[in-house]
């Protein structure tokens, strides 16, 4: 049960990190630029879902 609960930590710490990290367009670009396969680096952030609500954080700064 232990190993379990600290597993579940562990993906959630994860899954924090990658949103705190979804609108940080100049690391992602510094990623991609340095990258030698620009369509995996791309694909590794889509699967972390970095790009799932880009629409409204544009949204978002229009508004302000």
């Amino acid at each position: 049960m232990v190993n379990a609960l600290l597993e579940f930590q562990a993906v959630i710490d994860k899954k924090q990190q990658y949103a705190e990290q979804q609108h940080d367009t100049e690391q992602f670009f510094k990623e991609l630029s340095s990258s030698k396969t620009k369509f995996d680096k791309i694909a590794e952030y889509y699967g972390r879902g970095l790009f799932s609500s880009i629409g409204d954080f544009i949204v978002q700064q229009n508004e302000k």
